[in-house]
């Protein structure tokens, strides 16, 4: 895994001045509990609060929570690759339509190790 930090929410929202109660105030059944626990690392963001936190900040949730898309992509292509090799032995049109969704996921991930965050 990488070495750079594991969130950048409490920057993108340090650098509009917005508190933890603001912040959390702007999103639908948000708090400044919740939005603490997700800057600190002790609980992923969900999915809402994901695009929430990108719309409101106009970057891409790879960019606020790196670790977190990481790891979110490493388990998606380990569990692509199971599938591939289950799929192994299937000649169906249905299998081979599953196969080319699971070929092209290296090509379509949302993080690249070597990227930087935008706009820090």
């Amino acid at each position: 895994m990488s070495k750079r930090a594991s969130c950048y929410l409490r920057t993108h929202r340090r650098r509009w001045g917005l508190t933890q109660k603001e912040l959390g105030g702007l999103l639908p059944g948000g708090s400044r509990r919740r939005v603490s626990l997700v800057e600190r690392g002790i609980t992923a963001p969900k999915a809402a609060e994901l695009l929430a936190y990108a719309f409101l900040f106009g970057v891409p949730p790879r960019d606020l929570f790196p670790r977190f898309t990481e790891r979110m992509v490493e388990s998606v292509m380990e569990r692509a690759a199971q599938m591939s090799k289950a799929l192994e032995n299937d000649s169906t049109a249905l299998a081979e339509h599953k196969h080319g969704l699971l070929r092209r996921l290296p090509d379509r991930s949302i993080f690249d190790i070597g990227d930087k965050p935008t706009d820090l």
